[in-house]
């Protein structure tokens, strides 16, 4: 996906150029804007293809299943984060450790993580279950707007 794919393609209200420019600015600033929208469909592609196979069994169980099911994924994602992770420069001597990886840098120790269902495949999971939550309480007439986007 594109900026432009993002961004009006009609004319721009002239009340409205600054805030397309900042969006423009923050669009080539952080790259991981970019990403969503292919995110957000490989979650939908993925949750539809679970849906053959699990139905609704995500839910089988009410609202304290649902419910349990995330803390789970949460479980796992803490776990993972417990042990010692070190990062090594390619010119560091080989058996050195490099620099200790903070706790909570969830950035660098999946990076590092070389398990194919690692850290995240967790992270994908957890965001998949936590869709399948916000459809669910929008199919029971939840509002569907989140407040930035209102």
């Amino acid at each position: 996906m594109d900026e432009k794919d993002l961004l009006p393609t009609e004319p721009i209200a002239p009340e409205e150029e600054a805030a397309v420019a900042s969006v423009r600015r923050t669009l080539s600033d952080s790259a991981y804007l970019k990403a969503l929208a292919e995110i957000a469909d490989e979650d939908v592609r993925g949750l539809l293809k679970a849906q053959e196979s699990y139905g609704d069994s995500w839910k089988r169980r009410g609202g304290v299943g649902a419910f349990m099911m995330l803390a789970r994924k949460w479980d796992r994602l803490e776990n993972a984060m417990t042990g010692e992770v070190w990062t090594r420069e390619p010119e560091q001597a080989p058996g050195t450790l490099g620099t200790p990886v903070d706790r909570y840098d969830i950035f660098t120790r999946t990076l590092a993580d070389g398990r194919v269902e690692g850290l995240i495949d967790d992270i994908r999971d957890l965001r998949r279950y936590l869709l399948l939550v916000e459809g669910e309480l929008r199919a029971r007439g939840m509002n569907p707007k989140h407040r930035d986007n209102s």
